[in-house]
């Protein structure tokens, strides 16, 4: 069993990685390694997504057997996907369907209340944590919450 992180590498194999959607992403210039052999590295109900940024790498050289395996769809963004000389993505990788597409960095965030809302008038005010979990240090300078059910139910 072996799941290696380091700076600008992710390198993933002998373990198996399960669940609904997964999805695994890097900043430019990543590498994400994926399997050495036979065996099932990520076992999904749902999609499984793979991304890197700009000059990076998803490798599935030395892979033979269906490493991924997903009820859904496989998605790989990245400007190279290497597979061994002969071996196409649909050998090494069980979906409804695989998509491959240009580098592309995911943004994701996760939003955390701080105590509960203050009501004043027709406005609810809260407190929000943002918490980046993608790489690079871009956040997102505006965003908008609105919700005219919940809105509609205030005094």
């Amino acid at each position: 069993m072996y799941g290696e992180i380091e700076l600008g590498v992710i390198e993933i194999t002998g373990t198996e990685i399960s669940g609904g959607d997964i999805t695994i992403f890097g900043d430019d210039d990543f590498t994400l390694k994926l399997g050495s052999g036979e065996e099932t590295l990520i076992q999904a109900s749902g999609d499984i997504t793979l991304a890197v940024g700009t000059n990076g790498v998803v490798d599935f050289s030395e892979s033979t057997g269906n490493i991924l395996n997903a009820a859904g769809n496989v998605n790989i963004h990245s400007d190279e996907v290497l597979t061994d000389e002969g071996v196409e993505l649909s050998d090494i990788i069980q979906a409804a369907d695989i998509t491959t597409s240009p580098a592309k960095i995911l943004y994701d965030i996760s939003l955390t209340g701080a105590g509960g809302p203050t009501l004043k008038r027709t406005e609810v005010r809260f407190t929000l944590m943002m918490k980046r979990h993608s790489p690079g240090s871009e956040l997102p300078q505006h965003f908008h919450l609105l919700d005219e059910q919940v809105l509609g139910l205030l005094p």
